[in-house]
């Protein structure tokens, strides 16, 4: 429907506009090229006096980098932001940087971008603290979550409680404590459970069948995968990991070319 929309709709045809960042949106995560595609065409047909263009130009600003074009992403953000014109979308503009800079190795600039944002009203933080993890800042970034999950806590956001056991687990796994990042991760699926926020169990079972799968517990890794799989029937969130973590198991099982195939 969006292709349609976009070779024939006419100039700020909202309804058009409307279909062609959805498109873009649900492409983001498996072909981020058409992605770039189709908000590049939204942007087109918008014209200078549609009040969602900013957006738009944030989004494919974000979208270049998963579609390998860290150069231009850097770019477009910048530019938006030296022109004042994403005051309001700073927080997806900085963090989208921070992406690229990462992707890029330009790890010291990306933390610049972060501590930045970490300032910022109505920044939790929690994906600040993810990207310090990468740093090895294991003792900062904990820090840093810990105070976010906090904050949540008390202005009664609990639907993102899930976010921060999650990054937890997650920084206590490559800290080489397994048993609190299980902990962690089990914790981050009985909330997400609890709050409805469903789409985080596929990525945590997937890091409990990781752990598994380096602990030689076979069945329980076979047992969280096809939990996993299951969950991810009615959601893509986390299926990059589930293909992942299935490679790994199969060649633990000396599946090498399954493996290979499925990465």
């Amino acid at each position: 429907m969006a292709s349609h929309l976009a070779l024939g709709a006419e100039d700020g045809r909202a309804e058009a506009i409307d279909w062609l960042r959805r498109a873009a949106s649900e492409a983001s995560s498996r072909s981020p090229r058409v992605a770039v595609e189709l908000v590049d065409r939204a942007v087109e047909l918008s014209g200078a006096g549609q009040p969602a263009r900013e957006e738009m130009l944030a989004d494919r600003a974000v979208a270049l980098i998963w579609a390998g074009r860290t150069d231009e992403a850097l770019r477009a953000a910048r530019d938006m932001l030296a022109a004042s014109i994403g005051a309001p979308l700073e927080g997806r503009l900085r963090y989208g940087l921070a992406q690229a800079l990462l992707v890029e190795g330009r790890w010291r600039e990306a933390a610049e971008e972060l501590e930045i944002l970490a300032t910022r009203p109505g920044w939790s933080g929690a994906e600040a603290a993810r990207q310090l993890g990468d740093t090895d800042r294991f003792d900062e970034a904990l820090a840093v979550l810990h105070r976010g999950r906090r904050h949540s806590e008390e202005a009664g956001a609990y639907w993102q409680l899930p976010l921060y056991d999650d990054g937890i687990g997650t920084l206590h796994f490559h800290a080489g404590r397994w048993d609190d990042a299980g902990a962690e991760i089990e914790t981050c699926m009985a909330l997400a459970e609890e709050t409805g926020t469903l789409w985080w169990l596929v990525p945590a079972s997937c890091m409990l069948a990781y752990i598994a799968i380096h602990q030689d517990q076979d069945d329980l890794a076979d047992e969280l995968l096809t939990t996993a799989r299951r969950q991810a029937a009615s959601s893509d969130f986390g299926s990059n990991r589930l293909l992942w973590v299935t490679a790994l198991r199969q060649e633990a099982m000396g599946d090498v070319a399954g493996a290979m195939a499925t990465l």
